[in-house]
């Protein structure tokens, strides 16, 4: 979980194996979710299922200088938070339903939007443990009750993506235990049994991306969170942990990416 105030939200599009929650609270702009696009704002609500791609893009006011600020709550868990208690327990059905419909991604409509901001402070402020959890649940519990709600990509949307799921997982799961250290393109390529042209081929239809715009996207985006933590940590260091191997190269992509250098990032950050 965490809590952004930065200038404007990062600009990365991206998916990751946890279910996302996020509230805005301050920012307005659009949000790109799977094959959708549409406007956000504050008190926007949307819960995204795993390996759902997205991205929030705030308006162009909020990158020329004036001071606007975007603000959001994100929660990340698994689907498996639960272990097999959505499975087999007949008091989770509902929340088990909620799981499943994230993988279209929602956004909520109701009296959500006015009782769920509370409870994610709740959480927010409570050290973590087994009361985090259940003011979690009891989060779910609210948003799996919501009769007020639109799913966010088109019904064609999951059949055609999750024909491609097993590889782009396979991608991603590599990606993801790899990308602190070099990765070829071979490298990937033989996790998927294609070559190396057949599968950038690929990626890009699949993603609308190439494979190392994608790489440097996960990269930069476990830099962020480095800088964030701000553990005393040189840039240097969080350059190679992050899987970079020349600093001015970090320091030029940190800055395509995210529109700041790392050291400005880490002042934004406190």
């Amino acid at each position: 979980m965490r809590h952004d105030r930065l200038p404007h939200f990062l600009q990365l599009w991206h998916h990751h194996h946890e279910l996302e929650l996020v509230l805005v609270i301050r920012g307005e702009g659009t949000r790109f979710i799977g094959d959708s696009m549409d406007p956000f704002g504050p008190g926007d609500l949307v819960l995204l299922g795993d390996y759902l791609p997205h991205r929030w893009l705030n308006s162009p006011e909020y990158f020329d200088g004036r001071g606007l600020i975007a603000e959001g709550i994100i929660i990340h868990f698994e689907r498996s938070f639960l272990a097999n208690a959505l499975y087999d327990i007949v008091e989770f059905d509902s929340l088990l339903n909620l799981v499943k419909a994230s993988d279209r991604g929602i956004v909520f409509k109701g009296s959500s939007r006015s009782e769920a901001p509370a409870r994610i402070y709740k959480i927010l402020d409570t050290v973590p443990g087994i009361t985090r959890m259940i003011y979690l649940l009891d989060l779910l519990r609210i948003l799996a009750e919501e009769k007020e709600f639109e799913f966010i990509t088109s019904p064609g949307y999951i059949d055609s993506i999750y024909e491609k799921d097993v590889k782009l997982r396979k991608v991603n799961d590599y990606v993801m235990n790899n990308f602190q250290s070099a990765i070829s393109l071979r490298d990937v390529a033989d996790e998927v049994c294609m070559n190396e042209a057949a599968f950038c081929r690929y990626f890009k239809k699949a993603t609308n991306t190439t494979f190392f715009t994608y790489l440097t996207e996960i990269r930069i985006g476990y830099a962020c969170k480095l800088l964030q933590a701000n553990n005393n940590d040189t840039i240097a260091g969080i350059c190679y942990e992050s899987g970079f191997n020349n600093l001015s190269n970090f320091n030029q992509k940190f800055k395509q990416y995210t529109g700041y250098t790392p050291s400005t990032y880490i002042e934004m950050s406190k």
